[in-house]
């Protein structure tokens, strides 16, 4: 009787287990902090039509920051943020603002990605090679 509880236990541990690691491995959930000593923006509701999205990074800080072109952008899908597109083509250069500093990064809209019209969207960007910022816009029609 005593072998069959810790049969039960070690299979209930194993199921618990592979839920972690599935979550963990889904998860997009990067650690996205507010930081005030950097402000992201974009426009809040950005057409198709546009063919563009205009990531304005402003450091209003003391140090100097550095980030790169690289982006990810995810979707709000039931209330939780999910992958959607990461631009693999991104050349890999070098951005440092200075105090007061800011920096326009343009991004085309790939017509060829299936967008949702009316969906929730952010941009997220890597800063200082361990923090992540984000801005959340809308795709209108």
């Amino acid at each position: 009787m005593q072998k069959k509880y810790i049969i039960l236990l070690i299979l209930f541990f194993c199921v618990v287990l592979s839920f972690y690691i599935i979550k963990q491995k889904n998860n997009n959930n990067l650690n996205i902090k507010e930081n005030r000593d950097i402000k992201v923006s974009t426009q809040s509701e950005i057409s198709l039509n546009d063919n563009k999205i205009v990531v304005t990074i402003k450091n209003i800080g003391l140090d100097n920051v550095s980030f790169g072109l690289e982006y990810e952008i995810q979707i709000l899908n039931n209330g939780r943020w999910e992958f959607f597109y990461k631009d693999e083509t991104v050349d890999s250069i070098g951005i440092y603002l200075e105090k007061g500093e800011s920096y326009d990064q343009i991004i085309n809209l790939n017509k060829s990605i299936n967008w949702e019209i009316d969906g929730t969207y952010r941009i997220i960007k890597k800063i200082n090679e361990n923090q992540y910022i984000s801005n959340e816009f809308n795709l209108i029609p």
